[in-house]
């Protein structure tokens, strides 16, 4: 499998393999016959499926069995139709299976949309009597954030033990981090730009969550 991911920074893979050889651990590619471009995201299922997901950035979810000889994948869910692909902050961010999708079969998913340019948080349905694929028109918006930067959107979701969905998010700054960028967070009588605040949504993880189910 060749997961062809964004990045321009040469010394980056540089430093990741030379922090692999210290700790001993070396990378196989596990499935030659799949290749990816652009995924942000791999998964098992949670439910003990012998399947495996990757999302990538387009907004396409593939599917295929955990097979080391598996020639193929098919579709778990195609969002390229809402998503907004426009480069490395862009397209989709993330997605989570509900820890009982077996029996509810629900996933959440992290994207950028456009008009205006903001963070979606979706919950989608699997197709009735299937976990096979997902109904795009099953989706319930979830929560919308303000993105009007195009960099450092975040990403992950995560279901904590809590039972809560945790989103985190970037600071969704410009390069150069000017002050008073509306993502920013205001401590009078000046402005911080580390977006780390949780007075607002931007630049932190959703502290507390959004319980589901």
């Amino acid at each position: 499998m060749c997961l062809s991911a964004c990045g321009s920074d040469p010394a980056v893979p540089q430093a990741e393999e030379e922090d692999r050889r210290r700790a001993g651990t070396e990378l196989t590619n596990a499935f030659l016959n799949l290749t990816f471009e652009a995924p942000v995201a791999l998964s098992g299922a949670p439910a003990g499926l012998p399947r495996l997901y990757v999302a990538l950035r387009s907004g396409y979810i593939h599917q295929f069995d955990n097979d080391l000889q598996v020639e193929g994948t098919f579709a778990f869910v195609d969002l390229r139709d809402r998503v907004l692909d426009d480069g490395e902050a862009g397209g989709l961010r993330s997605f989570v299976f509900h820890p009982d999708w077996a029996t509810n079969g629900e996933i959440y998913v992290h994207y950028i949309a456009a008009n205006p340019r903001r963070s979606v948080i979706s919950r989608f349905l699997n197709e009735p009597g299937t976990l096979d694929f997902v109904d795009p028109p099953s989706e319930e918006v979830l929560l919308e954030i303000d993105q009007p930067h195009g960099a450092r959107p975040g990403g992950p979701l995560r279901f904590g033990p809590d039972g809560f969905l945790y989103i985190a998010l970037g600071d969704g700054g410009p390069d150069g981090d000017p002050p008073r960028c509306r993502c920013y967070v205001r401590y009078a009588p000046v402005w911080d730009s580390t977006g780390q605040s949780a007075r607002r949504q931007c630049g932190r993880t959703a502290r507390g969550g959004l319980r589901v189910g």
